[in-house]
């Protein structure tokens, strides 16, 4: 099955998986109104139907709709959670195609699709591939439609998340629910044997009505951990062994252990991961002529950021909103966007301890005014947002 077994089960084919679609999460005492987050879910060969927020799913539907699914005629009931607006999580040994559109549910009840532009697996310690893959999408999706991207949950130690509830999501929007039962790293399991997992076991005789069990179909699918009444993502399906007294061990890439990996691969396009619990620090962002302005002159204006020495500092932004529009704003490691020529929104993946970064506004010719104005408003994981509000004459 496409989610391949790492050690004791034969791998089946896809041609088998799609010729049985009824196959997916497998859950005791299955029940669409308890257990299906959106009703209506896109189905072969009408796979572009609009589906709808399942009102009876608890906890609500409306807080996972960051969870999409291709826009594919074939392979529509795969389900990946977004970890920014351009990133999302999956698992490396069942890829998506090249050039493939990922489809998710707005709050409008609109279907908003986007290509995917790149996916990459994520490298261990040592070098290997491991079994969990980031994909990048060509544009970000909006947060105005609902469509959020999800933190991960980054307690202390692994000893933190053991025993707790997790909303396991499979293919064909299902969700079970299990405890996490531990840790492990495979051995002799080539494709798998990279990996940090976490695992939990689905007795296949007795147990609680929700359980669940993977599937095929089920890979890359998330996994949640609810924290004050939000989803917070903790894994992705990864494979299944079969174990002696009816077990079967479920396993999951399991994200923490990875975050320093996908912020360096996330960086690129400007963001990190969300951290469920960030770490606290403080910015602070002076901002300085270079030299004195005149009127009809070239000039620029420099905003320099500074992390305190107390911890990283994550997904950076600074919005500014200019008295008179600049010819330019840029700087190393940061991405701007120009949403009218006097408002830029610019933003940075991190900023380490101690360290500093600067952006610059430039003019080709400054006019014949007093002054200009620059309100800079930064904000940063953690954060309350500041606004910084500076006059600079023009001579």
């Amino acid at each position: 099955m496409n989610l391949l077994p790492p050690r004791n089960l034969k791998v089946l084919s896809l041609a088998l998986i799609f010729a049985t679609p009824a196959m997916a999460l497998q859950i005791r005492c299955y029940s669409a109104a308890k257990n299906d987050r959106l009703i209506d879910f896109p189905g072969a060969p009408v796979y572009d139907q609009t589906p709808a927020i399942n009102p009876t799913f608890s906890p609500s539907a409306a807080l996972f709709l960051g969870v999409g699914w291709p826009a594919h005629p074939t392979d529509w009931t795969r389900q990946m959670a977004l970890v920014s607006p351009r990133h999302f999580v999956y698992a490396t040994h069942y890829p998506l195609g090249a050039g493939w559109r990922i489809a998710f549910l707005g709050t409008d009840g609109k279907q908003h699709t986007y290509k995917l532009k790149s996916q990459v697996p994520i490298i261990n310690d040592q070098g290997q591939t491991t079994d969990l893959l980031l994909c990048t999408l060509t544009t970000s999706v909006p947060t105005n439609l609902g469509i959020t991207p999800f933190p991960v949950l980054n307690l202390s130690s692994e000893a933190d998340y053991m025993g707790q509830s997790m909303i396991v999501c499979g293919s064909f929007v299902h969700a079970g629910r299990m405890p996490l039962n531990g840790f492990t790293q495979l051995t002799n399991d080539p494709g798998f044997d990279t990996t940090r997992f976490g695992y939990f076991d689905y007795n296949l005789t007795a147990g609680g009505q929700n359980d669940c069990n993977y599937q095929g179909g089920d890979s890359g699918s998330p996994t949640f951990m609810m924290v004050n009444g939000k989803p917070a993502l903790i894994a992705t399906a990864s494979g299944q062994d079969q174990l002696p007294n009816n077990i079967s061990r479920n396993y999951l890439n399991f994200l923490p252990h990875y975050l320093s990996e996908l912020d360096t691969l996330m960086e690129e396009e400007g963001y990190h991961i969300k951290r469920f619990y960030p770490a606290s620090t403080t910015l602070t962002t002076v901002i300085s002529a270079h030299g004195p302005l005149q009127r009809m002159a070239p000039g620029s204006i420099t905003l320099t950021t500074r992390n305190s020495p107390a911890a990283m500092a994550h997904n950076i932004t600074l919005e500014l909103t200019f008295s008179i529009a600049p010819s330019a704003l840029s700087g190393k490691g940061w991405i701007c966007q120009e949403l009218s020529p006097v408002v830029w929104s610019c933003r940075r993946g991190g900023l380490a301890t101690d360290a500093h970064s600067t952006l610059t506004a430039s003019w080709n010719s400054l006019p014949n005014v007093n002054n200009v104005q620059i309100a800079t408003v930064v904000s940063y994981e953690g954060s309350t947002p500041k606004t910084i509000n500076s006059t600079f004459p023009i001579l």
